[in-house]
Order: C-alpha cells, then structure tokens, then sequence
C-alpha cells in the first residue's frame, strides 16, 4: 500500500467540523500533519498516534500555510485537505492512482479553475470554477487548483511552506509555483457529491469568505497578473 500524508490547517471555529471530517480521512493516510491555527489546546480527536499536531501558539500562527507545513520532509504521495469538507471512504485511492496515471508528473484534484486572461479584474469572478461537489466526465486541465483538493507526489513539485509569502491564499501560490515549475494541474472525473461539505461548516468564517474581501482579493488578482501569461499544461 502506497505511503499517503495528508496535510491540513485548521482554527477554532471549525472544532466541531473536525469530529465529521478526520474519521474519514485518517484511515487512508499515513500520517495526518494537522496545524492548529489560534489554539491553546489540542482537541480530543486529534489525539491519535498517526496525527502530528502543529500547535500556532509555538511557530506563529500561519492560516492555510499550514498545509504544507511538513511537506518538504515526505519522499511520498502528499495530499492537502480542508477542515470542512467530507472525503469519501476511496479518496487515496483514486487520487494516488491518477497521480500514477499520469507518471507523477502531474497535480491532481477536485476543486480549480480556468483563469479569464482577457478580463482579469477580479479573481473570483474572472474565472471558470469546477467545484470539487459537482460531476465531472472527463479530466480538464486548470490554472488553479483548490488545496483542499491537491494530491501529488512530492517529486513532481518542489514546494515548501517558504513557497507562500502571504497567508491564507494558498491556491494562488501554489498555482504559480506550478505555473514556474510547469506542473500540470489536472481534476479527475468524478460523481456528483463524491466530496461534501461537513454538516457543521460554519460558510461565513471560512478562510474563502474572509478571502472574498475587497482588499484581499485586489492582492490574489493583482499578483496573478503580474506573473505574466498562464498557461495550462496538458
């Protein structure tokens, strides 16, 4: 059986969120790396011998960073995930076969999109979204993937959490690692509702929300123009 480690940030608010999720998670992984953004405390659940706890309060809290935290020490399959969404039972399976089908060579996922170049004025309306609930027939081929949906062998990309300068927009900084790197970003075909969202997900104090702001989503646009033209690698 292939090594898988999974990778995921977390903060309060989504406590209970972690009692639905990780039940369905740490059985298909390794080891599970889970930084504890603004805690004090470790939670019951992730009280378990295959979970490493990242606690905030002793390295500075660092948001969705966190993910990647260890990701430059695993020779193996990575996989970063969100606390708020629920994988099914074959999610490792699939995804470490996809990687396979494709030679390693590739990042896989569930979530992404396809960035509107010609009328980027706003990166969450200049783009075309596959969104990691909805059915999919066949792969496509993004500019960005959703790092609560990114699997990959860390032999395909060289990332380290140095490779984000600034917290909570991770999708936009590992997209440009791989657009530099020229790593394909692929979403495998799937089911409706293959992935859900966790009964206790609190929307409005999700990292994305809070990223939806005016002043935060004038950054993520204005530092994906400024790379240039990005492409998609088949």
């Amino acid at each position: 059986m292939a090594k898988v480690y999974y990778g995921m940030a977390t903060y309060p608010p989504r406590k209970k969120c972690l009692k639905e999720v990780i039940p369905n998670i740490l059985p298909q992984c390794t080891k599970l790396f889970v930084f504890l953004n603004g805690y004090q405390d470790v939670p019951k659940i992730l009280v378990h011998p295959r979970i490493n706890v990242i606690m905030g309060k002793d390295v500075g809290d660092c948001g969705d960073i966190g993910k990647f935290y260890y990701v430059d020490q695993i020779k193996e399959y990575y996989f970063t995930v969100d606390d708020d969404i629920i994988y099914p039972p074959d999610y490792s399976q699939k995804l470490v076969k996809a990687i396979d089908d494709h030679q390693r060579k590739a990042v896989l996922g569930v979530h992404g999109c396809v960035l509107n170049q010609k009328n980027m004025w706003n990166y969450y309306r200049s783009r075309s979204l596959t969104h990691y609930r909805g059915k999919l027939t066949q792969e496509r081929c993004v500019h960005i993937i959703g790092t609560g949906t990114a699997a990959f062998h860390t032999s395909t990309i060289k990332i380290s959490k140095d490779s984000f300068p600034k917290p909570n927009m991770a999708d936009v900084w590992f997209g440009l690692e791989a657009q530099k790197q020229r790593v394909p970003f692929i979403l495998i075909p799937r089911q409706m509702r293959w992935l859900n969202d966790a009964p206790s997900a609190p929307q409005t104090t999700s990292i994305y929300s809070k990223s939806k702001n005016k002043s935060h989503g004038k950054f993520q646009t204005r530092t994906i123009k400024e790379y240039g033209r990005w492409e998609l690698f088949a």
